[in-house]
């Protein structure tokens, strides 16, 4: 008797269940137009270096067809990605790491994380954001797409969470 009655209990909850509105995210009505691009200043390697960044970044947004699409004029896009920024750093701390007594230090290096940073701004509204990767580059076999990929994501949350509700913000306002 107890067995039916816990049965009964967690179908009638599981029905309840099914009849509650599941969260529902921002609606997008289209796809947003995304201009990405870098400055043409800098030594020569480290512009080449961002010029990739730009390249991989236009890849891991284009995947994203039904958020974005990748324009190649700033004037007809609706947010602009600069790429400000790709290189390694060395954290100042990095707690837990390091010769164990008895271990030499002959030949170890300090950890470095690969860092690239973007600058986003929508141009018919006062929306910027300053992003950077947050996965560890160097240890993804993908290294620097990997990046670009973890930056699309972050822009992907970021547009659902300032630029979609701003913009439902301006169109209950009218």
């Amino acid at each position: 008797m107890t067995a039916n009655f816990v049965i009964a209990t967690l179908f009638a909850a599981g029905s309840a269940l099914a009849h509650v509105a599941p969260q529902s995210r921002p609606q997008i009505p289209k796809p947003v137009s995304v201009f990405v691009h870098t400055d043409d200043t800098g030594v020569a390697e480290e512009l080449a270096a961002r010029q990739t960044s730009v390249k991989d970044l236009s890849e891991a947004l284009t995947s994203r067809k039904k958020l974005f699409t990748v324009v190649d004029d700033e004037e007809k896009s609706e947010i602009q990605v600069d790429v400000r920024g790709r290189g390694l750093t060395v954290p100042k701390v990095v707690l837990g790491l390091g010769p164990r007594p008895g271990e030499s230090t002959i030949g170890s290096a300090p950890t470095k994380n690969a860092e690239l940073s973007i600058r986003v701004s929508v141009t018919s509204r006062d929306l910027r954001a300053e992003l950077k990767n947050k996965n560890k580059a160097n240890d993804n076999p993908r290294g620097w797409k990997s990046a670009a990929d973890d930056l699309a994501d972050q822009l992907e949350k970021w547009l659902l969470e300032h630029y979609w509700a701003a913009i439902g913000k301006a169109d209950l306002a009218r």
